[in-house]
């Protein structure tokens, strides 16, 4: 099970190292329906 957790955070890791932030609100990634948090409730 804590493979699995590392694995999915090692997923999350590179699809946020690839993303171009530039163009984003603070909302857009961390807000209440952001990025972030749609991310998080995938695994």
């Amino acid at each position: 099970m804590v493979m699995a957790r590392k694995k999915e955070k090692d997923i999350i890791d590179q699809l946020l190292d690839n993303i171009d932030f530039r163009r984003s609100t603070h909302d857009e990634v961390v807000g209440q329906d952001g990025l972030v948090k749609r991310l998080l409730k995938i695994g």
